[in-house]
């Protein structure tokens, strides 16, 4: 079977028409028709069902159930492909979202230039939910991810076969030392805070899928009075007493000047860091030697 048939025939599949498909490829319609041909004998039964008074054709049962594999086997090569590339690059993408990237991978960051292996990775700095489909589809291969084990997140969390948790954090509610919005000390039950004035981060951070975790549990007035894909940003406004946050621990400095409550809660809520990477990928010699160091 040539790959370029099955090109073909998802095209025929999507314009319903001969030649639709061959002006797509620019190719002559004898040519799209010889293609379907050489599908329609290799599987001994007919892909499309024509209708000579209509001028039209429709697929058959069987091309309808030959498009879910095309568009997978399509789908399975472009991957292998991408990993083809790295590796002749060795050059090895490692998804990083903000916070982790930041205040996280730093730390293993003179191991890697120890085993020379830190000029080997480019970094894709984008928020965890979007580095799960990136993941999920291929476009990377590894990545240290930020999950909520107590809440449901992406369906495609639980697509990912390897995860090897690397540390655990809390998440805690953040205010102004000088004219704190919360009069009490310690640990907090979540209706002491969520009707104050909030500062939060955007959707590109895990913290969002908790602060409306939170909210769904009672009958808040939700006052997100500002939204950051900063985390910089937040600190500053919340040390100005604009509003209180919610943030992991991971990213507060001992010097920060902000009062930290942690958050009292039915399940715990934790900021698990995780090295995550298909089941089905193979990791090259050079992959082995950067999840070594993370896990080791």
């Amino acid at each position: 079977m040539q790959t370029r048939d099955l090109d073909y025939f998802i095209a025929v599949a999507k314009n319903l028409s001969f030649t639709g498909a061959a002006k797509q490829f620019q190719v002559t319609q004898p040519t799209i028709t010889l293609a379907i041909k050489r599908l329609e004998s290799q599987f001994d039964t007919p892909l499309f069902l024509r209708d000579k008074k209509q001028n039209s054709i429709q697929l058959s049962t069987a091309g309808s159930q030959l498009l879910v594999h095309a568009n997978r086997i399509k789908q399975d090569i472009a991957e292998a492909q991408r990993e083809i590339d790295n590796l002749k690059k060795e050059v090895i993408p490692l998804g990083l979202p903000p916070i982790i990237a930041t205040y996280f991978f730093p730390k293993y960051v003179p191991k890697l230039i120890q085993k020379n292996l830190l000029g080997q990775i480019n970094p894709v700095t984008i928020g965890s939910d979007k580095l799960l489909d990136e993941l999920v589809s291929g476009t990377i291969n590894i990545a240290l991810i930020a999950h909520a084990p107590a809440i449901t997140q992406s369906n495609r969390w639980g697509e990912i076969g390897q995860k090897i948790l690397l540390a655990k954090h809390s998440f805690s509610i953040i205010d102004n030392v000088q004219q704190p919005l919360i009069s009490k000390t310690g640990p907090l039950l979540p209706e002491e805070f969520l009707n104050l004035p909030l500062i939060a981060l955007d959707d590109n951070f895990i913290h969002a899928t908790v602060m409306n975790y939170l909210f769904e549990q009672g009958d808040f007035n939700k006052k997100i009075i500002f939204r950051t894909s900063e985390i910089q940003s937040l600190k500053k406004m919340v040390e100005a007493g604009a509003g209180i946050g919610l943030l992991t621990d991971l990213a507060i400095d001992n010097d920060d000047p902000l009062i930290q409550h942690s958050i009292l809660f039915d399940a715990p809520l934790s900021f698990n860091v995780y090295l995550a990477y298909r089941s089905s990928h193979i990791l090259s010699p050079i992959e082995k030697k950067i999840v070594s160091i993370f896990v080791n």
